[in-house]
């Protein structure tokens, strides 16, 4: 928090000429930012003091500890960074003592330690950016200019071509194709409410979603296991236009995983919602064989892995007997059907609606 007291307080407190006396105060929610920040300022205005570069120290009662300490602390730190790693990484070959000139001139003393061959460089306090070796590298690297390093730096040993991954190119091509079925694209929120993302679609925790460890508010506590809830409650808010609305979300679904090092994994999911006077059903059936149509994907007979066919199948999201599951080479992928009354009610939807709900990267 920036605290401008001429402007809270007007002529009792304004900076001019004659200030002799200024009190520095940072409020934070994190102690190590808020001395950072209290360091970079206080040595800002020590340039301006009667006595350069020196400022009084204050002390900090805290009463939750009966412990006091003095603020600013300006405590000196040291990076050290091997002269074999600056050149390695930067790929230039660089004279010590053209390392030092560098670094001076990027505000950074330093000294050569001649027995590890290495740079010991002497943070100041306006410079908490510097961190570890590579924080110095980078600096090196600018004060000896980027546009030498280009005409005089060793190629690479490899050389790689960048591109799009293959689930992100598939994504584009579906939300194109989508659109030109008349579907608006809309993107939605990653994190909901447990209530949204289970309860209105009247299904029951399966365990798979992640929760937030400090949530702030009730309508984000976990990570959406399904991109459902998100279009519907977009619908919620857009009652006022015209039906029939047609709209569509191609994102990621956060589900726990435990092959994972994080525990979790995203998964690509495709939705898409057809809201009218009637359900609609025959539309996003419709949708789905136009998907297949052009993943080139042959509908089959029941029981085969070399295609998709769909199956009956009861799902509490959707209306009794009007459901049906899609099943791709063997596997379940995903569901539509007509949405069940007591869930367009919890929405406050005034029409029918139908749904389309697949997991995509089964196609890749």
């Amino acid at each position: 928090m920036l605290s401008l007291p001429p402007i809270i307080n007007g002529e009792h407190s304004k900076i001019t000429e004659q200030t002799r006396n200024i009190f520095i105060e940072v409020t934070a929610t994190d102690k190590t930012k808020a001395l950072i920040v209290l360091e970079t300022i206080t040595t800002l205005f020590s340039e301006y003091t009667a006595v350069p570069f020196q400022v009084e120290q204050v002390e900090v009662y805290d009463e939750a500890t009966d412990k006091s300490e003095f603020t600013p602390e300006y405590e000196l730190r040291q990076v050290k960074a091997a002269l074999s790693y600056l050149e390695s990484a930067i790929g230039v070959k660089i004279p010590k003592n053209k390392v030092k000139d560098y670094l001076a001139r990027m505000s950074l003393p330093c000294e050569v330690d001649d027995k590890s061959n290495s740079i010991i460089v002497q943070i100041p306090p306006t410079r908490s950016d510097i961190i570890e070796a590579c924080d110095i590298m980078e600096d090196v690297a600018i004060g000896y200019g980027f546009s030498k390093i280009l005409d005089i730096a060793s190629p690479p040993r490899t050389f790689t071509v960048g591109g799009q991954q293959a689930i992100n190119m598939l994504s584009d091509q579906l939300r194109e194709e989508i659109a030109q079925a008349g579907y608006t694209e809309v993107l939605t929120l990653s994190l909901c409410s447990i209530e949204e993302n289970y309860d209105f679609l009247r299904k029951s925790q399966d365990g798979l979603a992640i929760k937030l460890g400090n949530p702030k508010t009730i309508d984000y506590q976990i990570g959406r296991t399904n991109l459902l809830g998100g279009l519907l409650k977009t619908l919620a808010h857009n009652q006022h236009i015209n039906v029939p609305i047609k709209i569509f979300e191609i994102s990621d679904v956060m589900i726990k995983a435990d092959g994972y090092d994080v525990g979790a994994k995203n998964k690509r999911c495709l939705c898409a919602v057809f809201m009218n006077t009637s359900a609609g059903f025959e539309h996003i059936h419709g949708l789905l064989d136009r998907i297949m149509l052009l993943l080139e994907i042959p509908r089959t007979e029941p029981g085969s892995t070399s295609g998709y066919y769909l199956r009956a199948a009861e799902d509490s999201t959707y209306f009794p007997n009007m459901t049906a599951e899609v099943v791709f080479r063997g596997s379940h992928i995903g569901s539509f059907g007509v949405l069940h009354p007591e869930v367009l009610k919890n929405y406050e939807l005034s029409f029918p609606a139908s749904a389309l709900h697949i997991e995509i990267e089964s196609f890749l």
